[in-house]
């Protein structure tokens, strides 16, 4: 399991302090990245741009729990707090599936969540 929470808190501090860059590094270049459960991103372009909306983001708070492993595949209930650029507060809770590979970067990402305003 220290594989995928030294993974985490490098993507949860990366957040917190919106440095794009730094998520990126996360996931390789042919990442299979689910932003909903409808929507998969088509490229590592598009991955970028939807981190770019942490931009928007302040006071964020996030919490996880690995509750399920399989080899190289982790099951992780999430929890998102934050304020938004109109100073509304936000909060997020679901559930990350998650699968690192040798260099523990992630190529395949599906989330599925639901907010809760």
């Amino acid at each position: 399991m220290e594989q995928i929470n030294d993974w985490l808190a490098k993507l949860v501090n990366a957040w917190k302090t919106h440095d794009i860059d730094a998520v990126l590094v996360l996931f390789t270049k042919d990442v299979e990245y689910w932003e909903t459960p409808f929507d998969k991103l088509s490229s590592f372009s598009e991955l970028k741009s939807e981190w770019e909306g942490i931009k928007n983001q302040e006071d964020i708070e996030i919490s996880w729990e690995v509750f399920s492993k399989d080899e190289d595949k982790y099951t992780v209930k999430w929890s998102l707090e934050y304020t938004d650029k109109n100073n509304i507060t936000k909060l997020l809770k679901g559930a990350y599936l998650i699968k690192l590979n040798s260099d523990n970067e992630c190529d395949y990402f599906f989330h599925c969540g639901e907010s809760k305003n």
